[in-house]
């Protein structure tokens, strides 16, 4: 397990953190938007 550090949550680094959480990776994505943030929160399991 590696923890991986995304900086936006655009298409190409929502896409990069579901695959790497699906492979049991821990995930933390960097976004200014925090409504976005809670959003894929509530989907994946990231920080």
């Amino acid at each position: 397990m590696l923890r991986i550090v995304i900086v936006g949550a655009g298409v190409v680094g929502i896409h990069l953190a579901e695959r790497l959480s699906a492979e049991g990776h821990r995930i933390t994505i960097i976004d200014a938007d925090i409504d976005l943030i809670h959003r894929i929160d509530d989907r994946l399991n990231v920080r």
